[in-house]
């Protein structure tokens, strides 16, 4: 267990214990591996997206259909997009392991 009187005490204890902790593995033969780009980077939540005038259009009128902001509509659409390509990746990952 590690204290540290000050926030940077703090945080020099817990590279420490992360760097012992890496080493110990290391140690034993245990693979321990890199960071991934994607833990590392951090997101904005904020991107461009460019459509066409007519799709545009059709989200506009959406949205007073609707009544909610557009931003409100495409995220929702994402999501609900995401979910399903999630499901049906896991689903064809379930299959491929039945099938072995």
């Amino acid at each position: 267990m590690s204290v540290g009187d000050t926030r940077e005490e703090v945080f020099l204890m817990i590279e420490d214990a992360m760097s012992e902790w890496i080493q110990y593995h290391l140690d034993l033969g245990i693979i321990v591996p890199e960071p991934q780009e994607e833990q590392i980077k951090s997101y904005s939540g904020k991107f461009v997206v460019r459509v066409t005038p007519g799709i545009h259009k059709e989200l506009a009128f959406l949205v007073k259909e609707h009544k909610v902001s557009l931003n409100h509509l495409v995220t929702e659409s994402l999501s609900n997009k995401s979910g399903i390509i999630k499901s049906l990746k896991e689903t064809i990952e379930q299959l491929a392991l039945m099938s072995s």
